[in-house]
């Protein structure tokens, strides 16, 4: 059996996509963020975005608006910063989940949903640095944070 190379298999593939038409439309797609390094559509410099700025927090967001390399992906992340004692709105993603890391701090949080036992309630815990909260798409979530800073990722 012989080996294929990567770079002639890429090239042909990448080929074939400029004679379908499609490498426009990604082309387009990938038009550089004004937040992007260097024009690399890949690179978004999140904490260098400007902030949206709320009574006890900031949010900082890469959305399908201002990174165009995630148009038609269905997804975004934010940096939430919260101040001690500031909390995130009650929300809900009705067609998405929701993944937050703790960079540094605690935070309480409440996450309400049917539960794959079937019942519906809230689950209360709490999170610190370096821990991955999850929220299923459907469910609604919120957190209070005891210190700094969330960054959250939504699909």
């Amino acid at each position: 059996m012989s080996e294929i190379d990567r770079r002639v298999a890429l090239g042909t593939g990448a080929a074939a996509l400029a004679a379908t038409g499609v490498s426009a439309r990604a082309a387009n797609a990938m038009a550089p963020a004004d937040t992007a390094g260097g024009g690399n559509p890949f690179l978004f410099r999140l904490t260098r975005s400007a902030p949206d700025d709320y009574h006890g927090g900031s949010l900082r967001g890469a959305h399908e608006k201002n990174f165009p390399v995630l148009t038609g992906q269905q997804a975004s992340v934010y940096f939430v910063h919260l101040d001690v004692g500031g909390m995130r709105e009650p929300h809900w993603h009705p067609s998405a989940w929701e993944l937050n890391f703790i960079i540094s701090g605690t935070a309480d949080w409440v996450v309400l949903g049917t539960h794959a036992d079937g019942s519906y309630h809230n689950e209360r815990f709490r999170a610190g640095q370096g821990d991955l909260v999850f929220a299923p798409q459907g469910f609604s979530t919120t957190s209070v944070m005891r210190a700094c800073a969330i960054r959250s990722r939504c699909s």
